[in-house]
């Protein structure tokens, strides 16, 4: 009983996964190039986004720890070119090894004019990612940027950095929650169908 609870479980996972993901890849084929403004004043339908004139919040930066107090995300606001105040309605998530080390030098107690120079310098690169939906949004992200007084609008979205659709990875995930259906379906169906 245990194995067909997981089974369909599992089947669950694979059809909310890869269908969520199928559509938004095939709604978001080409990067949606926008303005933080842009973005903020009229945010469009659509998660794979290349963000322009956009100005990074690094001294309200997050840092996401493990257990080693190791860096393992950095949590960035951004804000339209020239705001500086005001509720924050995009924050970047950025896991890869070359944030970690600028965000861990920009966290020294006096850091390196290099080190403020190279964070300047993201100011002047254009943001690009995939907004966090179905069950790639953590709650416990969102709930733990909440407390520490960001500024965050209600409505603030997450964006993965450097990530992109997943449209094949999501056709693969609906197919193989379609095959162990389909057997599931079929051994109902042989076990209950009326014996003639």
């Amino acid at each position: 009983m245990r194995g067909l609870i997981l089974l369909v479980v599992l089947m669950a996972l694979a059809f909310y996964w890869g269908g969520t993901n199928a559509w938004v890849g095939l709604k978001n084929r080409e990067v949606t190039e926008i303005s933080c403004a842009d973005y903020v004043a009229h945010r469009p339908d659509a998660h794979w986004l290349k963000l322009t004139a956009c100005e990074v919040d690094f001294e309200n930066m997050a840092i996401e720890t493990d257990k080693n107090q190791k860096y393992t995300a950095v949590y960035i606001p951004l804000r339209p070119a020239g705001v500086t105040e005001g509720q924050t309605h995009i924050v970047v998530k950025r896991t890869d090894e070359e944030m970690l080390t600028l965000a861990h030098r920009f966290n020294d107690s006096q850091p390196s004019e290099a080190t403020i120079t190279k964070a300047r310098a993201l100011d002047e690169q254009a943001q690009e990612g995939l907004v966090q939906f179905g069950i790639d949004m953590s709650d416990h992200d969102r709930n733990e940027l909440d407390k520490l007084g960001l500024g965050l609008a209600p409505d603030f979205v997450i964006m993965d950095h450097g990530k992109q659709p997943r449209l094949l990875l999501g056709l693969l995930a609906l197919v193989a929650g379609l095959v162990p259906a389909g057997f599931f379906g079929r051994g109902v169906y042989r076990r209950f169908r009326p014996v003639h």
